[in-house]
């Protein structure tokens, strides 16, 4: 008994180094690299001047497996959005700043349950924001494969930020739309806050 207990506590101690070896402290705080959300492009002149946003385009890449209707994905997007961002969401045709754009490029559902799979899920998109013009002004790529802790121990704090059991396509989905939401904000704050000021 003793046993098992000290190779918990042994299991846990590495986790915790590992996790903390995989962090980078940045300007702004602390964020793991292998963080499955990536911002692949920022117009910093625009950004922070962007004050409203609809969810435009909601599709599926061919060969795709749909997780979720448009019409759930779209509510889930405008929902992770408005938790973590000071932007107001306007309906398309209002006169809106900016259009968010999402392409899911892949969609794999659990197969299995909660406390077993024999197929973990995956779930990778596009996400975008372009101006009326179509001009894209701030983009981001996230990939997530669902995986046991301690088959991947660098990935286990990303993991335990959603949760240790098997997550489904539609969980995974949401923590990603949640990550890319609070990147974007962080991403605007940072904008106005290094904007140089001028002096008269």
């Amino acid at each position: 008994m003793l046993l098992q207990g000290s190779s918990k506590l042994a299991i846990l101690s590495i986790i915790f180094i590992l996790s903390f070896l995989g962090c980078s402290t940045q300007k702004g705080g602390t964020r793991f690299r292998s963080t499955p959300f990536q911002t692949s492009f920022v117009d910093p002149e625009i950004l922070n001047k962007i004050s409203s946003l609809t969810v435009s385009n909601v599709q599926w890449a061919a060969g795709t497996e749909s997780c979720l209707n448009r019409e759930d994905l779209a509510h889930k997007t405008q929902a992770a959005f408005e938790g973590a961002s000071t932007v107001k969401f306007v309906t398309l045709g209002n006169d809106n700043d900016a259009r968010l754009n999402i392409n899911v490029v892949s969609c794999e559902e659990r197969i299995g349950s909660s406390f077993g799979s024999d197929r973990p899920a995956r779930v990778g998109f596009l996400i975008s924001i372009v101006n009326k013009e179509s001009k894209e002004l701030w983009s981001g790529t996230f990939s997530m494969k669902d995986t046991a802790i301690l088959e991947n121990l660098l990935a286990a704090p990303e993991k335990l930020k959603v949760g240790a059991k098997w997550l489904t396509s539609e969980e995974i989905m949401i923590h990603g739309l949640t990550l890319a939401a609070k990147e974007f904000e962080t991403q605007r704050s940072r904008m106005f806050l290094e904007k140089p000021s001028v002096i008269k």
